[in-house]
């Protein structure tokens, strides 16, 4: 029982990184399929929930994995969570430094999405060893209440110089290290606040996983958690609105609402019913996530980089494409699913060799 609900597990970060690399590489900046883009600024829509979902999923490998060594701290524990905060930060630096055309130092984004996964998971983790589990749920309300107070007393729901989160990611990061022209870096430091909630959220949600409640009775624990955060963000997205770029607290709850019942949509699918389908292709993903997610950055970032006769390999590419489907956000998404499917031949050949890269 316990296999298959990790087959569950692995098959939603399949269907996350593939949906990750869709909406990362798409051909062009100009055409988008609605689904795969990220919304302005308030609002929801799919893109905006693969981060949110990955994040969510950590919080539920993080109690599987703090659970081998019985929620307590030792020197083993420890070394493994310095060594994978470090790499998932560094692993960030590098596609950040990547992304901004190779940039000066003293140019280069620090924080990021791997940088978040870094932070989320030391806090954390480090939560799970050092305190009794049953004020948990007690943090995750400090954390995502305080976090929605400091926004809606200073004024800060809004893209704004001026706005709190901005001015804190200036004094901290500096305008040279946030991304872009942004006034707050989306991965920034005061949204790292309910980050850490989310994280926790998961960490519940692997509690009630690995609990020894019959099925039927883990699936009903999951879908009321999953009814109860969407119930709540939605209630509350008028005072305080669901928003990625601030990773609000409405935005907390409804995203890992989402990603719960997706989660228990696939358990069903796997563990219930035995349904047979085509899932080995999205578990390939799912057992090597960051390979997959290095991997479809590095070719984002080679494509972009080199150039034949004036015109990048990007261009190139979806132009030949633009040529036959036309120029729209039909061609944008055939070229970024070639760079899944690109992706997918080094992840299936790991599968097959029996490759799994953890940290």
């Amino acid at each position: 029982m316990k296999q298959k609900r990790l087959d569950s597990l692995d098959l939603l970060r399949g269907l996350t990184i593939i949906l990750m690399i869709l909406v990362n590489s798409r051909g062009t900046r100009q055409y988008v399929l609605p689904p795969l883009d990220h919304t302005a600024w308030d609002g929801l829509s799919l893109a905006d929930l693969v981060f949110p979902c990955f994040l969510f999923m950590m919080g539920i490998t993080t109690y599987l994995s703090t659970r081998k060594f019985n929620f307590a701290f030792s020197p083993t524990l420890g070394k493994k969570m310095l060594r994978r905060t470090v790499l998932l930060f560094a692993f960030g630096l590098l596609v950040n430094w990547g992304a901004d055309r190779f940039p000066s130092l003293d140019q280069l984004r620090i924080m990021g999405v791997l940088q978040r996964f870094a932070i989320c998971y030391l806090v954390v983790t480090t939560l799970a060893v050092t305190i009794s589990h049953r004020f948990i749920p007690a943090i995750i309300g400090v954390l995502l209440v305080g976090y929605a107070l400091l926004l809606g007393l200073t004024g800060s729901y809004v893209d704004s110089p001026d706005s709190i989160t901005a001015v804190v990611d200036h004094a901290i990061l500096g305008q040279a290290h946030i991304l872009g022209n942004y006034n707050t870096d989306p991965e920034g430091f005061l949204s790292t606040i309910p980050s850490i909630a989310h994280t926790l959220l998961g960490f519940c949600a692997g509690r009630i996983i690995l609990s020894k409640q019959a099925l039927a009775d883990r699936i009903m624990s999951l879908t009321l958690m999953a009814s109860l955060l969407l119930f709540t963000g939605y209630l509350l997205k008028d005072v305080c609105p669901i928003n990625k770029q601030l990773w609000t607290s409405t935005f907390t709850l409804v995203s890992c609402g989402y990603s719960l019942l997706a989660l228990v949509v696939l358990t069903i699918v796997v563990d219930g019913r035995q349904w047979r389908f085509p899932r080995t292709p999205f578990v390939e993903f799912g057992i090597n996530p960051l390979v997959c997610y290095l991997l479809g950055e590095a070719l984002i970032i080679v494509f972009k980089a080199i150039h034949i006769q004036g015109h990048s390999i990007r261009e190139i590419g979806y132009g030949m494409l633009a040529n036959v489907a036309g120029d729209n956000s039909f061609s944008s998404f055939l070229y970024a699913a070639i760079i899944v499917l690109m992706v997918w031949v080094c992840a299936r050949l790991m599968y097959r060799r029996n490759i799994v890269v953890s940290l």
